[in-house]
């Protein structure tokens, strides 16, 4: 299978700089109808898969997505904080912000 450069270089070296396909198959080392097949077919690039698969994360991907649908809906200080430890100063901030007068639109 070639790669995108691979692609690139042939056609290039066919349709801009006019060298034969025997020339480039021996410069490149892949065979004539290979060469032969990348400069008359237009390529398209790579499409996307369709579904991605999980196959080691089948059993888990429910509680992955509940996981992220909690943080979502934690304000940003919650979920920061699982990556560092709590100070003083930060555990008496924690409290005042969850009590019930919170609003989002103050920080």
């Amino acid at each position: 299978m070639l790669t995108v450069d691979q692609y690139e270089y042939i056609r290039t070296a066919h349709c801009v700089y006019g060298k034969k396909i025997r020339e480039i198959a021996r410069e490149t080392g892949h065979s004539k109808n290979t060469v032969k097949k990348v400069v008359n077919q237009e390529y398209t690039g790579y499409s996307p898969r369709q579904t991605q698969h999980f196959p080691s994360l089948g059993p888990y991907i429910k509680t992955i997505d509940q996981w992220i649908t909690d943080d979502k809906e934690r304000p940003l200080f919650l979920c920061l904080n699982y990556l560092r430890p709590l100070s003083l100063n930060q555990l008496l901030i924690s409290i005042h912000v969850s009590s019930e007068s919170f609003q989002a639109e103050s920080i």
